[in-house]
């Protein structure tokens, strides 16, 4: 893997790209102090990941990796931040992938490039990898935005209100969860529940996040066409949460489970941005011929919803446990362990809610057959 790293403070630089080489002494690190250099290094060379300190001459930290966005959107983006404020974490939230505070150790940072380098092989067609690499933000639906802006500036807001409407909207329950998991706010084991997530960052920190987040322009056809397609996506996807949600409850993972299928197609939400009129096209003729519709995705863009979404999501780091059930959740085939996981879960509800038969002997090996036929027949009686 070949890594550049970008520091002005040439001790800090040394210190971490030794971190980094005990780490992996496979890594191929490229130690610069300037982002000029940087950017014309790129131009020349590929790299798979670009980290960079935000305080450089010249071009700082967070313009560089903009451009790094822009010109090379296939590249991991790393910021280090030696700045506590919130301002300068949800600024990078939309040029970086994963945001740490300074002092970082080698076997934190070296974490997060193999994590996020982990989900690249989801992805080989470079052109959409690029598309995906380059989506910094996506858009919730306008009413429930509405709705927890409002909230959050009422004095009676509470949190059970609060995570109820995110748990609404798969957009803002990323942003949150990419914020609350994030190495610049926490070091702890990754977590998918969105109440503790919401109490760790605080109203004051998820009504400055609100602010960040961007809204399809409404005004134009071309706004309201895919506003409307967008609320139909977030309607789908509470579906298939609450679906999930039953299909785990008395277990451990019902609070985990509704959050993965909350984000299940979110790579749906990707697609709509990115490919606008073609994904409508895609999903119009599946409900038309009645055909799955990541058929039709894989034939007009070379992915489809699942792999775009698990590879967005790990590159945010979010847990490897959501990336695996969003990515294989048209796929059980590719769920290896028999054990009734997230992964297993996802894919379940995934096919009650598309009315595709499910494999009688998997759910057997599952021991899971009579919690989903009661499902079924409560969604379907």
């Amino acid at each position: 893997m070949k890594i550049m790293l970008i520091d002005a403070e040439h001790a800090s630089l040394l210190k971490t790209k030794g971190a980094l080489a005990e780490a992996d002494p496979f890594l191929k690190i490229t130690p610069l102090t300037n982002a000029r250099d940087a950017l014309d290094l790129l131009a020349r060379e590929a790299h798979d990941a670009v980290i960079t300190d935000l305080l450089l001459p010249g071009i700082d930290g967070l313009a560089l990796l903009e451009r790094v966005r822009r010109l090379h959107p296939t590249v991991i983006r790393i910021l280090v931040s030696g700045n506590s404020e919130h301002k300068v974490m949800f600024a990078a939230m939309n040029v970086a992938h994963q945001v740490l505070q300074k002092p970082c150790d080698g076997p934190l940072l070296w974490s997060l490039i193999s994590q996020t380098a982990a989900v690249l092989p989801l992805i080989r067609d470079e052109t959409m990898r690029a598309v995906v690499g380059s989506v910094s933000h996506l858009p919730p639906a306008p009413r429930v935005y509405t709705e927890l802006s409002r909230l959050l500036e009422s004095p009676n807001c509470g949190i059970d209100d609060v995570v109820k409407l995110i748990g609404r909207d798969p957009a803002i329950a990323a942003r949150l969860l990419r914020l609350a998991n994030s190495a610049f706010f926490s070091r702890r084991e990754h977590s998918l529940d969105l109440r503790p997530s919401v109490v760790r960052l605080g109203f004051n920190t998820i009504r400055n996040l609100m602010l960040t987040v961007e809204l399809f322009d409404l005004s134009s056809p071309f706004g309201k066409a895919l506003g409307r397609e967008l609320e139909l996506v977030q309607q789908n996807a509470l579906l298939l949460a609450k679906t999930s949600e039953q299909l785990a409850r008395s277990t451990t993972m019902a609070g985990d489970a509704f959050v993965t299928g909350l984000l299940a197609d979110i790579g749906q939400m990707v697609l709509l941005m990115t490919q606008g009129y073609a994904w409508r096209d895609c999903r119009a003729m599946a409900r038309l011929y009645k055909r799955p519709l990541q058929d039709l995705e894989e034939k007009a863009f070379g992915v489809t919803h699942a792999e775009v979404g698990g590879y967005l999501l790990g590159l945010w780091g979010l847990p490897y446990s959501v990336v695996e059930a969003v990515s294989n959740h048209h796929r059980p085939e590719r769920i290896i362990a028999p054990i009734y996981s997230l992964s297993a879960i996802t894919a379940i509800s995934s096919a009650i809610m598309d009315g595709i038969p499910i494999d009688e002997s998997w759910l057997v090996s599952l021991k899971a057959k009579t919690r989903v036929d009661m499902v079924r027949e409560r969604i379907n009686p």
